[in-house]
């Protein structure tokens, strides 16, 4: 697999993302966009597999995923910023 192609993999959602209107939820959507080697990245001060911990730092979290700085692999593509910008703005349900 070249350096492209594991570019590609990695950007994949992980998940099927929600269609425009459908509620965003955190186990359903949220969680399964952070890949394991992103959550193992992140440990060192918050579990992105952590309904509780992302919602605390919901706000931090889009602000680095809107400048590119996160996750550490890369930056994600706007549709998956515009997924986790939708759950935080509607209260971010579980």
């Amino acid at each position: 697999m070249t350096g492209d192609e594991k570019r590609q993999q990695m950007d994949k959602p992980q998940t099927a993302l929600p269609a425009a209107g459908e509620p965003v939820r955190f186990e359903q959507h949220i969680k399964p966009l952070f890949r394991p080697y992103d959550r193992r990245a992140m440990s060192f001060a918050f579990d992105l597999w952590s309904y509780d911990d992302v919602s605390q730092h919901a706000e931090a979290i889009l602000g680095q995923l809107q400048a590119g700085t996160m996750p550490c692999a890369g930056a994600w593509p706007q549709e998956k910023i515009d997924v986790f910008s939708r759950w935080a703005d509607d209260g971010k349900p579980a």
